[in-house]
């Protein structure tokens, strides 16, 4: 009797371990399918400015103003083609901490160029080049050829 007792306790034990590990497998499937939180976004654009500061210069600069959008293009571009994601909201936590450190290492393909100030206004990018090698915006020219005789 007592066997018999002992060899059941075994099998129900058993059979409670076989249920623990198929719930645990559900846990870590469930886990590797959970994207990033806002926490972790924020840590993402976070990182990110600071590798945009570290190339561009400061916050205020000029340099930083005018290039910023094509150097968070290119760091969100190649992360997002890095982890094969769609947006940065896609981005499984599992992730997450390579991404920080793909971020952290990341360079730009080409060297970076930041858009000509207008010497004029200093408001608008410049896009067209004068003989000493300065930039006018078209705004400028434009005012400039009207008054030109």
């Amino acid at each position: 009797m007592l066997l018999d007792d002992k060899d059941s306790l075994l099998m129900r034990i058993a059979k409670l371990e076989a249920e623990v590990e198929r719930k645990d497998l559900q846990i870590t499937s469930y886990i590797n399918r959970m994207t990033i939180n806002k926490t972790e976004r924020k840590a993402i654009r976070r990182q990110s400015k600071t590798k945009a500061v570290s190339i561009l210069g400061e916050v205020g600069s000029q340099s930083y103003k005018k290039g910023y959008r094509p150097i968070f293009n290119q760091i969100y571009g190649d992360l997002k083609e890095k982890f094969n994601i769609g947006s940065i909201d896609d981005l499984l936590e599992i992730h997450f901490t390579a991404a920080i450190h793909f971020i952290d290492a990341w360079q730009p393909k080409e060297p970076v160029e930041t858009p000509k100030e207008c010497i004029l206004c200093e408001e608008k990018t410049a896009t067209l080049e004068l003989d000493d090698g300065s930039y006018i915006c078209c705004t400028c020219a434009q005012i400039m050829g009207e008054l030109a005789p």
